[in-house]
């Protein structure tokens, strides 16, 4: 006579031996259906980690960082996705941690853009000048990175500080980062605008900016 598993089950009595049978064919169906669908995982967990490049490297870190987590959660095994996910995360506070993966995908164009904006000015006003042009092409991390060294060229060149407040205002609004880094780019901005109106208290754009930050309005 053949008895299927559950059959099987049926007839035993004791609870103990009922429930620790039930166990051991639970996870024997688990383990069988692990085994079975791995390619389809694998592939599935492969494409999520495309998109999530796509995302990546359009500096929506966020939304690459779920299409991660989405390709770990299909196959625990990817470790390009685990890797990945530590990059989105780093990219948001140092968007140079972008350059070996722009390498990596052969991105020359986005390559060549971070390395310039890692180029070392004349001087400040070249700086500043700099980092005006990258906030107009949306280049917010390049652009703080620019002011930043546009003030250690000259700590008392109000422009340097505005642009500085300006771009990580810039950041924290548009950028698709998580709520710490965004706070971190806020905080950053107030120093920035508010250093500048130390330099020129009648400086409108600094005023205007630093209103902005401290009513959490965000925008273009």
């Amino acid at each position: 006579m053949n008895l299927n598993p559950f059959q099987i089950i049926s007839y035993v009595k004791n609870p103990f031996k009922k429930l620790l049978l039930i166990l051991i064919l639970v996870l024997l169906l688990f383990f069988l259906l692990t085994l079975v669908t791995k390619p389809l995982r694998i592939r599935w967990s492969t494409n999520y980690l495309h998109s999530g490049d796509e995302k990546l490297s359009n500096k929506q870190y966020l939304p690459a960082e779920v299409e991660y987590q989405k390709s770990l959660a299909l196959f625990w095994g990817n470790k390009e996705a685990r890797e990945r996910i530590i990059l989105s995360k780093s990219a948001e506070a140092n968007v140079w941690a972008l350059l070996p993966f722009y390498e990596e995908t052969g991105e020359e164009e986005k390559l060549n853009t971070l390395k310039a904006g890692k180029a070392i000015p004349k001087n400040s006003l070249e700086a500043v000048k700099n980092s005006r042009s990258s906030i107009l092409k949306e280049e917010y991390q390049i652009a703080i990175a620019e002011a930043e060294t546009a003030t250690k060229m000259d700590q008392g060149y109000t422009e340097a500080w505005l642009y500085l407040g300006v771009a990580n205002y810039k950041a924290a609004s548009l950028l698709q980062i998580s709520a710490d880094s965004k706070n971190e780019y806020l905080s950053e901005s107030k120093k920035a605008l508010l250093k500048a109106l130390l330099l020129d208290s009648t400086n409108s754009d600094a005023k205007a900016y630093l209103k902005a930050v401290e009513s959490g309005k965000h925008g273009r």
